[in-house]
């Protein structure tokens, strides 16, 4: 018989345990795994006082049938409401509950049959990949006893389906004119001295090479009007270094960058799992801006890849434009929301929703627009 049970700290669940169990998962995502959001939890989330672990494991005796990768956030925007998310939310690309794939319905129920029962106010489940279970289960009105919720599309995955026949060219169906302008950029670099890519996989980079590739990524962001980089956090630091000495030695790291004359000119920082490539945290030298150093780097990176014989290579949430000159291909990501039954918190709960939705998707791309020109005139203004 299933019965669920709840913890609140990795300690109580054994690494071992959550790598069984997600092997056997539909959805098997890096951003899943136990080294990844324990890593996010020791520097996002483990010192915060408004948000804390909610971890549910559904168990059939002894044996582990699926887990529910939680946590609780109280938000203080339209009251103080606690609400349940996955770990790692807001960096994590694809997200999902971990369960047996030959227990799926019956463990799914259980989950949500328990979040019903201890009264949690609202759901907020970001990211969930076309095949979701939750996706695949989610009934309208009745998901959680009769509690209000919808399900919206809110971004996308570029991709680039490789062979997997480590015998086959890599760049067959990519745009040639693309890789004839990588090549030509490419051949300019080289006569200004030599070019080397190097990469880590099996052992994590030196401090210093960590610490070149934070400083690099600073200087690209202070280029920009309205980003700043994420390496000006020292949990942003501490996250990358954690994750780099605990994937590595399973072989799920790619850290990769691209020096020339033994100067750091772009790097890129993400994984390799479960037969697929991660484009997670790249970054170039703003001064090689001309020469497209991301680009030769993506081409190696491809090229290494399809070598080692994986299956894609997934640009991750994003339709910037440079993904867009890689590839047509895309999924879907959907959000999944779900309100209490009483209808004062419902509707706080959806006012809260559409301001922060109308926050993110209408009015923050319309300040990266005109950001530059506030710039501009700002600078006008103050010289004279």
């Amino acid at each position: 018989m299933l019965k669920v049970r709840k913890i609140n700290d990795f300690k109580f669940i054994g690494r071992e345990s959550w790598s069984d169990i997600l092997k056997q998962s539909r959805q098997n995502y890096i951003f899943q795994t136990y080294e990844y959001l324990s890593a996010w939890w020791e520097n996002f989330g483990k010192n915060k006082k408004d948000r804390y672990l909610l971890i549910l494991l559904v168990e059939d005796g002894s044996s582990l049938a699926a887990i529910a990768p939680l946590m609780v956030k109280r938000y203080t925007l339209l009251g103080n409401r606690p609400i349940i998310q996955f770990i790692g939310t807001d960096i994590c690309d694809y997200m999902d509950l971990i369960i047996d794939a030959k227990r799926c319905e019956e463990c799914f129920l259980k989950i949500f049959e328990y979040l019903s029962r201890v009264g949690y106010l609202e759901l907020d489940l970001k990211y969930l990949s076309e095949d979701s279970e939750i996706l695949k289960h989610f009934n309208g009105q009745n998901i959680l006893a009769g509690n209000y919720g919808h399900i919206r599309q809110v971004d996308h995955c570029p991709y680039i389906g490789l062979s997997g026949n480590k015998n086959d060219a890599f760049d067959v169906g990519l745009p040639q004119r693309l890789l004839s302008e990588i090549k030509r950029n490419e051949r300019r670099l080289e006569l200004r001295g030599n070019i080397v890519c190097k990469i880590f996989t099996d052992e994590a980079p030196s401090k210093d090479v960590i610490t070149e590739y934070f400083n690099l990524h600073v200087r690209k962001w202070s280029t920009h009007n309205v980003k700043y980089s994420q390496f000006q956090r020292k949990e942003w630091k501490n996250f990358v270094v954690n994750l780099c000495s605990s994937l590595a030695g399973k072989g799920w790291l790619d850290f990769s960058y691209l020096e020339l004359n033994k100067k750091m000119i772009a790097c890129h920082f993400g994984f390799r799992y479960n037969n697929k490539f991660y484009y997670y945290m790249p970054t170039f030298d703003p001064e090689f801006a001309a020469y497209s150093p991301s680009k030769i780097l993506i081409r190696k990176m491809l090229e290494r890849i399809a070598r080692d014989g994986l299956a894609e290579f997934d640009f991750l949430r994003g339709t910037e434009p440079y993904k867009s000159a890689w590839t047509d291909q895309s999924r879907p990501v959907y959000n999944m929301y779900c309100y209490s039954r009483s209808n004062l918190l419902r509707y706080l709960g959806i006012l809260r929703r559409k301001i922060m939705d109308t926050c993110i998707h209408d009015i923050k791309p319309q300040l990266k627009r005109i950001a530059p020109l506030m710039s501009v005139w700002y600078d006008k203004k103050r010289r004279f």
